[in-house]
């Protein structure tokens, strides 16, 4: 059994094969049958997968255990799930882990653990069957598994290809309530695809968890040595303002002004196009008082612009359109309120250069 442990350990699989096989026609030293636990005949299994076995002959193999008295374990069976998973049987490896899951309920034989799931869910996404993905994955999240990484990037990539994006916020939800999932975090790039696919269906709950992989990212390359200072494309940014504004979700408003100020690094101001942007969602909330502010913080971070510049930036004509529509959504009592505000921010040491206009 010690050179059986040393192939194993230099992957010399045929040699195992041959040496179990020897060994379980021999007799032990009682002048009877040597019998194999199940430890030992699931390295029998594994040798039989990495010399090329196929499935149905993992499934004779583990039917045989039978005669050795022992019960194959989930190992045993995700050894079969593998080999259906290289072989592309995903049907094949539905109804396996289907049975596994019965026959678990009734005897708590092997069930699935999160090993079997993740083999079957990938081989499903890999063949686009979205849909059933979905059902393992629900289970895999029930059972309290870990879901792997490839797993997750794999479900949100055929999520937001499909279109499914509810389903995409309901998983991300589900994931971050539990320890062993809430760090789970898609790529950078496809982080900025969620982005982009999410404020194109205004879907702005998706945008704010696009957001939150993105600052992850963010503070990954910051803390790695040296550095890689990832940054936020400010388009993107003034997108998800407008997206805020449109769905009134103030949650994606500021969290996607603090992923802006981390981009920016205190190296440069917000574009012109960025506050505007703001401003608007403040506008659409009905926010005035943090519309103003926003505008005053504007005015300062660009009171050294060109006149023909700053006419064109803080006009109410164009530029302000949206807060001057604000001030007056709710007839005379807004107005009421504009005007008191409006005295107030005429006074302001610097005035609001806006006010007059």
């Amino acid at each position: 059994m010690n050179l059986f442990a040393d192939w194993m350990t230099s992957e010399r699989w045929s040699d195992v094969k041959q040496v179990f096989e020897y060994w379980i026609r021999s007799l032990d030293g009682n002048g009877k049958p040597n019998k194999p636990d199940v430890s030992l005949y699931n390295h029998y299994l594994r040798a039989n997968l990495m010399t090329g076995a196929s499935s149905g002959e993992l499934l004779d193999l583990v039917a045989q255990m039978e005669d050795y008295m022992i019960e194959p374990d989930t190992a045993s069976f995700n050894l079969v799930l593998k080999a259906m998973c290289q072989a592309r049987e995903s049907e094949a490896a539905v109804k396996l882990i289907d049975r596994m899951i019965a026959t678990g309920k009734e005897s708590k034989g092997a069930v699935p653990d999160d090993e079997s799931y993740h083999l079957v869910v990938q081989l499903l996404l890999a063949q686009n069957q979205i849909d059933a993905a979905l059902k393992y994955i629900d289970l895999t999240l029930n059972s309290g598994y870990l879901l792997s990484v490839e797993v997750f990037t794999e479900c949100v990539r055929n999520c937001v290809n499909t279109g499914r994006l509810d389903t995409l916020v309901s998983i991300i939800e589900r994931c971050k309530k539990m320890d062993q999932n809430k760090a789970l975090c898609p790529p950078w790039n496809l982080s900025n695809y969620i982005m982009d696919v999410s404020m194109q269906s205004d879907n702005s709950e998706l945008a704010f968890y696009g957001l939150e992989f993105m600052a992850r990212w963010i503070a990954r390359g910051e803390n790695a040595r040296p550095p890689v200072l990832l940054s936020v494309d400010e388009g993107l940014i003034v997108n998800a303002l407008t997206t805020a504004g449109r769905s009134y979700n103030s949650k994606l408003l500021d969290g996607t002004w603090a992923i802006l100020k981390r981009s920016l690094r205190q190296k440069k101001v917000p574009s012109p196009e960025s506050y505007l942007a703001k401003i608007y969602a403040y506008s659409s909330f009905g926010n005035l008082q943090k519309a103003f502010s926003t505008l005053h913080e504007f005015e300062i971070s660009y009171k050294d612009s060109p006149k023909e510049t700053e006419e064109d930036m803080f006009s109410p004509f164009t530029s302000l359109h949206p807060l001057v529509v604000a001030c007056s959504k709710a007839g005379f009592s807004t107005l009421d309120t504009v005007y008191y505000q409006l005295e107030n921010l005429s006074r302001a040491d610097p005035p609001y250069k806006s006010v007059a206009a």
